[in-house]
């Protein structure tokens, strides 16, 4: 949407192109209409995506490329908590941690704590929005949602959560004790 690149624009036959009544020439003229707007218009948010394997990050870049939006988006190979911010104040995150169909639980509940320790310290006054399947896990992030959007990625119920990151930095070195606590199912 920041980059005005309508859904589809790139694909080639849609099935309204075999409706009676279908009028090409109109299509045509606003598919032109489209592209143009497109790359008129300038990106007017900035996004950035990282992944700590290449070839999610791979698979992101051409997805983006195929999507006619690769030019918007700065791609970094990194963990979340080495990711260096923008300078131009709060945005908001968006990620899909493993659920742990393919990790082991507890390094899975590691990961949500560090996030939500990474959360809490460097993304002041932003907005997390996590996909997961694991609710054991995202009680490991250590804030508290105030959207739970139900979804299915595939055949795996899940949840869309909201967390708003307060502006205040936590300044204590250690975690707090009750993320020390192997967390109850």
């Amino acid at each position: 949407m920041a980059a005005n690149v309508p859904p589809g624009l790139l694909r080639k036959r849609f099935g309204f192109h075999a409706w009676l009544g279908h009028a090409e020439r109109l299509w045509q003229e606003v598919l032109a209409e489209a592209r143009a707007c497109a790359r008129e218009q300038p990106t007017l948010v900035a996004v950035h995506a990282s992944d700590h394997d290449p070839r999610a990050l791979a698979a992101a870049r051409e997805h983006a490329r195929r999507a006619g939006v690769e030019r918007a988006i700065q791609f970094t190979l990194a963990k979340a908590e080495e990711r260096t911010l923008p300078s131009n104040g709060p945005g908001v995150i968006v990620t899909n941690p493993p659920y742990g169909s393919r990790l082991q639980a507890e390094a899975v509940s590691l990961l949500y704590a560090r996030f939500g320790d990474t959360l809490r310290r460097r993304f002041l006054g932003w907005t997390a929005w996590v996909l997961t399947a694991n609710r054991a896990a995202t009680k490991r992030i250590g804030l508290r949602p105030t959207r739970r959007i139900p979804l299915w990625n595939g055949p795996m119920e899940c949840r869309l959560l909201c967390f708003p990151i307060h502006d205040n930095p936590v300044t204590r070195a250690e975690p707090p004790r009750w993320r020390l606590e192997p967390p109850s199912e």
